[in-house]
C-alpha cells in the first residue's frame, strides 16, 4: 500500500454523494485508493451520478436507493457489496431539513426527516458494526 493511497484496497459508500459535499467527500476518498459507491435518490438522476462515479480515479459504482426509504440503505449496501465483495467504510452524508415553518409541517414532513437523517444512519451503522468497518456520521 503506497503512502499515497492509504485506503487502496478499501470500499466506501457515501449516502447522498451525487453532488456538493458528499462527491468532494467522494473524490477525496478515490483519491486516497478507495474504491467508491455514489449514492442518488432518483433514477432521473442516474446519468449524473454515473458520470460522477466514472469521473473518480478508482474503481467506483453508481447506486439508486433512497436513503428515505426502509429498503433504501439495504440496497445501497448490498448493492456495494454485490460489486465489490466487501464494504468497509460508510459515511453517511446524506441529510434534509424541512424549509417551512413549524407550524406548517406535516407528519410526513417529520417522518421524512426522521427517515433521512436518522434511520439511515443507524441501518448502515448496524451493517459495518457486525463486520468490523468504519462508520462516519
Amino acid at each position: 500500500m503506497s503512502t499515497q493511497e492509504p485506503l487502496a484496497g478499501k470500499v466506501a459508500i457515501v449516502s447522498g454523494s451525487d453532488s456538493g459535499i458528499g462527491f468532494a467527500i467522494a473524490h477525496e476518498l478515490a483519491s486516497r485508493g478507495a474504491s467508491v459507491a455514489i449514492n442518488y435518490p432518483f433514477s432521473s438522476q442516474a446519468e449524473n451520478a454515473n458520470g460522477k462515479a466514472a469521473s473518480l480515479p478508482t474503481r467506483s459504482i453508481a447506486v439508486c436507493a433512497d436513503m428515505g426509504t426502509t429498503q433504501g440503505p439495504k440496497t445501497l449496501v448490498d448493492e456495494t457489496i454485490r460489486e465489490f465483495g466487501r464494504l468497509d467504510i460508510i459515511v453517511n452524508n446524506v441529510a434534509l431539513a424541512v424549509n417551512k415553518p413549524l407550524e406548517e409541517q406535516t407528519l410526513d414532513d417529520w417522518d421524512l426527516l426522521v427517515n433521512v437523517n436518522g434511520r439511515s444512519t443507524w441501518v448502515n451503522g448496524v451493517h459495518l458494526h457486525v463486520n468490523g468497518g468504519l462508520h462516519i456520521d
